[in-house]
C-alpha cells in the first residue's frame, strides 16, 4: 500500500488529474493509511489486501472499510468502483499472475485506474522470479523488498493493453507533475493514470 508520505502526495495529485474520484478501491492497501487519508479528505475510499493482519489492524478512518482479498479474484461485481488504485502492487505479483490481476483491476473499475509500479525504462535490469525460486545474491535486496516481477514500461503497456486498459498520457503527466514538482524526485516510468474502458 501507499506510504504515509505517498498518501500526502498522491491524493491531491490524483485530484489534479481526475477532479471527481467517486467511489474508490485501493488494492494492496496494507493497514489502510491511504484509505484513512482519503476518507479524511472526503473520498469514499475502501481497501483490500491479501494480509489478514493488515486488514484487521486498520488505521483511523479506514476501520470498517478494509477486506481480506486475493487480487487474482476480487470479490466485487463488474465496475463496482469509479476509481481503482494500485500503488506499489504490481511488481509484487508473480509474472504468471500479472495478467489475471490486471484484468481483475480492469473488471471492477468503472473509469480510472491509478498505478504506481516499480518498472524499468527499458529491458535492461529487468527480472522475474517464479514462486519458490532461489534468488541470485546480487538481486536479494530487491527480492527482499518483494519485487518478484521487475519489468520494462513497454512490458506493462502490453499487459495493460491486453486487459483493455489504455494510459491517458495527458492525465498521467498532470498526475506526475503534481506528485513530483521537483525534477530530481521524478520517476517518469513509475506513475500512470489509466482509462479502464473506452469512452
Amino acid at each position: 500500500g501507499a506510504s504515509d508520505a505517498g498518501s500526502r502526495e498522491y491524493r491531491p495529485a490524483m485530484r489534479a488529474a481526475v477532479p471527481d474520484l467517486g467511489k474508490m478501491l485501493e488494492v494492496g492497501c496494507g493497514c489502510g493509511s491511504f484509505v484513512d487519508h482519503c476518507v479524511r479528505n472526503g473520498i469514499d475510499a475502501h481497501g483490500v489486501d491479501f494480509a489478514e493482519f493488515a486488514v484487521t489492524h486498520p488505521e483511523g478512518q479506514a476501520a470498517g472499510r478494509l477486506k481480506k482479498m486475493d487480487a487474482r479474484k476480487l470479490d466485487y461485481p463488474d465496475q463496482s468502483f469509479d476509481t481503482v488504485v494500485a500503488f506499489d502492487l504490481l511488481e509484487h505479483i508473480y509474472e504468471d499472475d500479472s495478467q489475471v490481476v490486471v484484468s481483475e483491476l480492469q473488471r471492477i473499475c468503472k473509469t480510472w485506474l491509478f498505478v504506481n509500479v516499480c518498472a524499468q525504462p527499458t529491458e535492461e535490469g529487468c527480472h522475474s522470479f517464479k514462486k519458490g525460486q532461489v534468488i541470485p545474491r546480487e538481486l536479494e535486496v530487491l527480492a527482499v523488498a518483494g519485487h518478484v516481477n521487475l519489468q520494462s514500461v513497454e512490458w506493462w503497456l502490453k499487459v495493460w493493453g491486453r486487459a483493455g486498459l489504455s494510459v491517458d498520457w495527458e492525465r498521467t503527466n498532470k498526475f506526475r507533475e503534481a506528485c513530483y514538482p521537483k525534477a530530481e524526485n521524478w520517476l517518469p516510468h513509475y506513475l500512470y493514470v489509466i482509462r479502464a474502458r473506452p469512452g
